[in-house]
């Protein structure tokens, strides 16, 4: 666990897919006002890992953000029976063996005015809801954005580059297949840019630090156009698009 600003700690984790995929993980962990512990997206949580969580404070809510991630969901709600456990719509449906207390979007969340949610919009397979910690400026996000600049694999690597994600901040190509209201993902994803915005903490890669609001903005703005079309494979060692390639437009 290391800490990124006041009051925001990440827990980076390895998570093997079938075949030999590599995906790396994070948890992102916020306390609150009340000096109670939000946990995003959790990954394995051994007793040591309890430990200097509850040394920060009480554990109180668990947040699956999406469709996606909720594999450690179980274990953490276990360990913490009395933390309030929120998910994405859909995922009770998916995911009966769990216990789920509030959805996104449908119940007030009590510590929005702190970390705001946003819905991704028109992609119902993944039901993705993002977070900006306001006193941070830091935007939480799961499988939005990839930032992935080093694996272990072959295949790993090679996967990141077929979607589009390898060594640069980007909208996975795969939202292109799974989006069904494209308008809807757009008005959402132009709304989330409106916000203020000074880091981006994606659940797979790297913390981005510098320009987060305009690289956040190239990540996605293909995603935007009336007539998407998808990025590039990205080139080796560079994190910008590729020369001639306008993220709104189009390769010209």
């Amino acid at each position: 666990m290391r800490q990124v600003d006041r009051d925001l700690w990440v827990v980076d984790a390895d998570h093997w897919m079938p075949g030999g995929v590599w995906f790396p993980v994070r948890m992102v962990v916020a306390r609150l006002p009340d000096g109670g512990l939000w946990l995003h997206s959790p990954v394995p949580i051994d007793d040591v890992l309890a430990q200097a969580l509850e040394a920060l404070g009480p554990v109180r809510t668990l947040v699956s953000p999406n469709l996606l991630h909720d594999a450690y969901l179980g274990p953490a709600s276990t360990r913490w029976p009395e933390a309030t456990v929120w998910a994405a719509p859909g995922l009770a449906g998916r995911r009966p063996d769990l216990r789920i207390d509030h959805v996104h979007g449908r119940d007030p969340a009590p510590w929005a005015d702190v970390l705001t949610p946003f819905a991704l919009d028109g992609v119902p397979s993944v039901q993705e809801t993002v977070f900006l910690h306001r006193p941070t400026r830091t935007l939480i996000c799961t499988d939005m954005v990839f930032h992935v600049h080093e694996a272990p694999t072959w295949k790993s690597r090679l996967l990141f580059r077929i979607v589009g994600a390898w060594r640069r901040l980007r909208m996975s190509r795969t939202w292109w297949f799974l989006t069904r209201d494209r308008p809807a993902l757009s008005a959402s994803l132009a709304h989330l840019l409106t916000q203020d915005i000074r880091r981006v903490i994606p659940a797979h890669g790297e913390v981005v630090e510098e320009q987060a609001r305009d690289r956040l903005d190239a990540a996605v703005r293909w995603q935007m156009s009336r007539a998407p079309v998808l990025p590039p494979v990205p080139v080796a060692g560079r994190e910008e698009p590729a020369p001639g390639f306008d993220a709104g437009a189009g390769p010209r």
